[in-house]
C-alpha cells in the first residue's frame, strides 16, 4: 500500500502537471487525468474502465456504448501525448514523481525517484486488454525504477490538508517589491470538486472562508484552517451564499445571501452562530458583462477598519444610477459613496487598511474595467489605471500605496501589483494558467488566489428529421473555449469564436466543421455577437480593439475587419436584418443599455427599445427583444407587431434564437438540467431535457437553415480552487 507521504507527493505532483502549459488550457485532458489519478488512490478498479470514465468525465448517458463512441480512447491517447510533452519540457523535475497511463489500460502508474516496491490494486493480477494501437510520442521513456499501479478514488473526495505539504517548488524571477517577493512557492488551500471562489482570510491569517458549490452550482460559505484542518460549512440554509468577509476583529463574517430575487447582506457571529440581516442589495446578479470570468462576489461586502460599517456595490434595476454604498450596522442607514450610470458599474469595493480610502473597479458592459480610488474624507475620486482590459479581483497589499489585481492585460488572467499613485503595473508570477480573486493577509508574506480552468464546446442537438442515435453530440471542440456558433443562411458554413490559438478569434468551418480555419488575427480580448449577412458572404461582430466595444464587418473571402462606426459608446451584439439593409445592436449611447438599428445605406441610427439582444421572426419580420433579466418580449407599437403580447423568460439571458416563426429558448431547472423549449402557435413545448451546463456569459443558440439542428455552447469542464503563494526570503 502507499504511504501517506506517497499519497501527498502524488497529489502535489498532479497539481503541478495540471497547471502546466500542456494541460492548463486543455480542460478535457485535465479532467481525464485528474479523474484517473485522484480516483486511483482508493483502489476502485471498476471505475477505471472505459465505460465508467465516459459517464463520469465525458458526461455520457447510462446507456452509452463505448464501442460506438471512441471518445475515451481518443482522449487517453491525447493525455499520454501531453504527459510525454510535459516530462520532456524544462518544467518537469526529474527528481519528482512521474505519472504514466500505460497503453492498454486506464489505470495510472506512478514512478518515484527512490526505488519502491511495486504495488498493484488488490486482485489486479493482469493488465487490461489493449484498446488502441500505439502512437509515436504517446508515452515517455521509462528509466530504471519501480512503478506503483493503483485503482480508483471517488472524484468528489477532495484532498484535505494539502496546504501543509513540506515539498514545494521554488521560483526565481525578476525582482519584485518586498511585499510580494520574487522567489516563492505555491501550495493548494483547497483541492475540491466544482468551484471554490471569493476567498477571505481571517485577520490573524490562520483561517480562510470562501464560497463553494461542490460541483452543484449552488454556492455556500465554507470555513477552514489555512494549515490543514477539515472544511466545514458555515451555514445550513438552502439559499445560495457568496462573498464572505471577516470582520476586523475576526469574530464575525459578513456575506451575501441570494433569497429569491433579493440579495441580503448578512453578518454571522462565529462564536454563537447568530445572524443579523444588515441590509439588502437590489442588483440583479445577471450576465450583463461579456467577460467569461465569474462576476459572483464582486458586490462586496467590505468592512471598514472600525467594524461598524460595510461597503457594498448596488445597482437597482429601475434606477438610472448605482454605485458604492455604506451600510451602518448600528442604525441600518445607508449612504451613497459613488455614482455610476449607463453601462458603467462600480464593483469590488476594498477599504484600505488606514480606513481613509476605498479602491474599486468601474466596469463597462464588455469586459473592460479600470481601477479607481475614493478618498472618504474629501470624496475626491481618482482614476488609477487606463488599461482597456478587465479586472477580476482586487486587494490591498501591506504597502499603503499598492494594490494587487487580476487582469487579462496579457491574455489570460494573471496577478499584478498596481502602484496606487501612478498606476504602474508589475507582474506577480504564479503557477496558474488563470489566476483571479487575490487576497492578502495584513501581516503575512503570502497571498491567496483562485485558479480557474474552463473548457467550452459547441454541441449539436438534432431537433427535426429522423430520430438520431446521438441526439446531442460534440460539434466544435478544442483546448480552451469555443462559443457563439452560427450557421450561414445558405447552410454551407459555421462561424464561431474560439481562444484555441491563445487569444479570442473568429473561426470558419464547413457544415461538418471538420477543419476550422481562423479568419481574424486580433490577438486581443473578448469577441462576441456573431451574425451573418443574409447572402452568407459577410459577418458582423463586436470586439474591443480600443477603449470601447465596437461593431465590425468583414467578408469571409477577404476577412479584413472594417469598423462600422468609431465613437465613444459601448456597442455590442449585432444582428443583421433579414433584408440585409440594417444592423441591430445594443448600445449605451443614451445612458441606458438599449437596442438600436443602423440603416446600412444612409447610416441613420434609431432607438428600438430597452433590451440586450434582438431578433426578427415570422413572415412579417416582427421584432423580439431580449432584456438583461431574461425576458423576451415584442415591443408595443412597432410596425408589423403581432399584437399577441409575447412574453417568455429564458435562462441564461443569451440562450435564445428564432427560426421562421418559432422561438427557441432555455430554462434551468432546480435539478440543474437545461430544458430547451420552442414557442410556436402561441404555446411552448419542450424539445429536450439535457444534463449540461451553459457558460452563463457566453450561452448561445442557433438553428440550422433546414431546421434540423440546434447549436449550443456547453461548458464541459469548469473548476476553480484556491492556492497560496508564499514569498521566500
Amino acid at each position: 500500500m502507499l504511504s501517506d507521504d506517497q499519497h501527498i507527493a502524488i497529489r502535489r505532483h498532479l497539481r503541478r502537471v495540471l497547471a502546466s502549459s500542456e494541460f492548463s488550457r486543455s480542460g478535457r485532458a485535465a479532467s481525464f487525468l485528474e479523474f484517473v489519478v485522484l480516483n486511483a488512490l482508493e483502489n476502485n478498479r471498476e471505475s477505471l474502465k472505459e465505460r465508467a470514465i465516459g459517464i463520469a468525465v465525458f458526461q455520457r448517458s447510462e446507456d452509452w456504448d463505448p464501442k460506438l463512441d471512441t471518445s475515451v480512447r481518443t482522449e487517453a491517447r491525447r493525455v499520454r501525448k501531453k504527459l510525454s510533452e510535459y516530462y520532456s519540457s524544462p518544467a518537469a523535475d526529474p527528481d519528482d514523481v512521474n505519472i504514466d497511463v500505460p497503453l492498454g489500460s486506464y489505470s495510472p502508474v506512478f514512478r518515484f525517484p527512490e526505488p519502491e516496491a511495486e504495488i498493484l490494486p488488490e486482485g489486479d493480477t493482469s493488465p487490461v486488454a489493449a484498446v488502441e494501437e500505439p502512437s509515436s510520442g504517446s508515452r515517455q521513456e521509462r528509466s530504471t525504477g519501480t512503478y506503483l499501479r493503483l485503482g480508483l478514488l471517488a472524484l468528489f473526495v477532495g484532498a484535505i490538508g494539502l496546504a501543509a505539504l513540506q515539498a514545494f517548488r521554488i521560483h526565481r524571477h525578476g525582482l519584485l517589491n518586498a511585499n510580494i517577493g520574487s522567489s516563492f512557492k505555491t501550495l493548494p488551500i483547497t483541492d475540491e470538486y466544482g468551484h471554490q471562489l471569493n476567498p477571505a482570510i481571517s485577520p490573524d491569517g490562520t483561517e480562510i472562508a470562501y464560497a463553494s458549490d461542490a460541483g452543484t452550482g449552488t454556492f455556500h460559505i465554507i470555513q477552514r484552517a489555512i494549515e490543514g484542518g477539515t472544511p466545514h460549512r458555515l451555514t445550513s440554509g438552502i439559499d445560495p451564499e457568496l462573498s464572505p468577509a471577516y470582520s476586523p476583529d475576526g469574530k464575525a463574517i459578513a456575506f451575501l445571501r441570494l433569497h429569491g430575487s433579493t440579495t441580503e447582506v448578512v453578518v454571522r457571529e462565529l462564536s454563537s452562530g447568530s445572524e443579523t440581516l444588515t441590509g439588502y442589495i437590489e442588483t440583479q446578479l445577471g450576465d450583463w458583462t461579456g467577460d467569461p470570468g465569474p462576476l459572483i462576489g464582486n458586490l462586496g461586502p467590505a468592512w471598514t477598519p472600525d467594524g461598524t460599517r460595510l461597503v457594498v456595490s448596488d445597482h437597482p434595476p429601475h434606477s438610472s444610477s448605482g454605485g458604492l454604498f455604506i451600510l451602518n450596522l448600528g442604525d441600518g442607514s445607508r449612504q451613497q459613496l459613488t455614482t455610476d450610470g449607463g453601462s458603467e458599474q462600480d464593483f469590488l469595493p476594498k477599504v484600505a487598511p488606514d480606513g481613509q480610502r476605498i479602491a474599486f473597479i468601474r466596469a463597462s458592459t464588455h469586459g473592460h474595467a479600470e481601477l479607481f480610488i475614493l478618498d472618504l474624507k474629501t470624496r475626491a475620486l481618482r482614476q488609477v489605471t487606463n488599461e482597456d482590459h478587465s479586472i477580476n479581483g482586487l486587494a490591498w497589499t501591506k504597502d499603503p500605496n499598492e494594490l494587487i489585481v487580476s487582469s487579462n492585460r496579457e491574455g489570460p488572467y494573471q496577478l499584478w501589483t498596481v502602484n496606487a499613485l501612478n498606476g504602474a503595473f508589475q507582474k506577480v508570477d504564479t503557477d496558474a494558467a488563470n489566476a483571479i480573486d487575490p487576497q492578502m493577509p495584513a501581516n503575512a508574506s503570502w497571498l491567496a488566489y483562485v485558479t480557474l480552468n474552463q473548457e467550452w464546446t459547441i454541441q449539436r442537438l438534432t431537433i427535426a428529421g429522423p430520430p438520431a442515435a446521438k441526439p446531442l453530440e460534440r460539434f466544435v471542440a478544442s483546448a480552451g473555449q469555443n462559443h457563439s456558433a452560427h450557421f450561414s443562411p445558405d447552410g454551407r458554413y459555421v462561424a464561431f469564436v474560439s481562444d484555441r490559438s491563445g487569444s479570442w478569434e473568429i473561426w470558419l468551418c464547413g457544415e461538418r466543421c471538420s477543419e476550422p480555419q481562423r479568419l481574424t488575427n486580433f490577438h486581443g480580448p473578448w469577441i462576441g455577437g456573431l451574425t451573418w449577412s443574409p447572402d452568407s458572404t459577410r459577418l458582423a461582430f463586436d470586439a474591443r480593439l480600443g477603449p470601447k466595444s465596437a461593431i465590425y464587418m468583414m467578408s469571409i473571402v477577404d476577412p479584413r475587419p472594417q469598423l462600422v462606426e468609431r465613437n465613444s459608446f459601448e456597442e455590442r451584439m449585432p444582428y443583421w436584418s433579414q433584408d440585409g439593409g440594417a444592423l441591430y445592436f445594443n448600445s449605451d449611447r443614451d445612458g441606458t443599455v438599449a437596442v438600436w438599428k443602423r440603416d446600412l445605406q444612409s447610416g441613420a441610427v434609431s432607438r428600438i427599445g430597452v433590451g440586450f439582444s434582438i431578433r426578427e421572426f415570422g413572415p412579417r419580420r416582427n421584432l423580439l427583444l431580449g432584456r438583461s433579466d431574461g425576458l423576451i418580449y415584442e415591443p408595443e407599437n412597432m410596425p408589423g407587431a403581432s399584437g399577441k403580447a409575447i412574453h417568455l423568460a429564458t435562462d441564461p439571458v443569451l440562450a435564445w434564437t428564432v427560426h421562421g416563426s418559432s422561438i427557441y429558448y432555455c430554462a434551468i431547472q432546480s435539478d440543474g438540467h437545461i430544458h430547451i423549449l420552442v414557442f410556436e402557435d402561441g404555446r411552448s413545448r419542450e424539445i429536450a431535457d439535457e444534463d449540461i451546463r451553459f457558460p452563463r456569459t457566453a450561452a448561445s443558440l442557433d438553428v440550422s437553415p433546414d431546421g434540423r439542428y440546434l447549436l449550443l455552447t456547453v461548458s464541459e469542464h469548469s473548476t476553480s480552487n484556491i492556492y497560496r503563494r508564499i514569498t521566500l526570503h
